[in-house]
C-alpha cells in the first residue's frame, strides 16, 4: 500500500516537472528576444530539475543514492541562476540590449503618422 502511493507521488511528480519543462521549451520558441526566453527557460528548467530529482529521491528509498540525488538537487538549485545571470551579464556586455516594448511600439507609430508626436500612452491606441 505504501510503495503504491509513493510510486503515485513520485509518478505526479515527475508529470510535474516535465510540465515545466514543456513550459519552458514553448517559451524559448514564443518569447521575442534573448533575456525573456533565457528567464522562462531558466526558472522552468530550474523548478521541473527540482520535482523529477525529488521523484527520483521518493523511488529510492532512504539509501546512500537519496543522498547523492538529494546533493545533486543542491547543485542544480545554486548552480542554475547563477549560471542564467552570467549569460545575462555576458549578453549585456556583448552589445544586446534589453527589449523595449514600448520605445518599439511608438517607433512603429511614428513611423506610420510622421508629422505627428506620440506618446506611449497613444502608442499602445495606435498598436491595437
Amino acid at each position: 500500500m505504501i510503495d503504491s502511493v509513493l510510486t503515485l507521488v513520485s509518478w505526479f511528480f515527475v508529470i510535474f516537472g516535465s510540465f515545466f519543462y514543456v513550459v519552458g521549451a514553448f517559451g524559448l520558441i514564443r518569447m521575442p528576444e534573448l533575456f525573456t526566453r533565457m528567464h522562462a527557460v531558466s526558472v522552468s528548467e530550474t523548478v521541473g530539475s527540482f520535482f523529477i530529482i525529488i521523484a527520483m529521491i521518493l523511488q529510492s528509498g532512504w539509501s546512500l543514492n537519496s543522498a547523492r540525488l538529494f546533493f545533486i538537487l543542491i547543485i542544480f538549485l545554486f548552480s542554475g541562476p547563477f549560471v542564467s545571470h552570467a549569460l545575462a551579464r555576458a549578453a549585456l556586455f556583448a552589445g544586446i540590449s534589453p527589449h523595449d516594448m514600448e520605445k518599439e511600439m511608438v517607433e512603429d507609430c511614428t513611423q506610420s503618422y510622421p508629422h505627428s508626436h506620440v506618446s506611449p500612452e497613444e502608442a499602445s491606441e495606435c498598436n491595437q
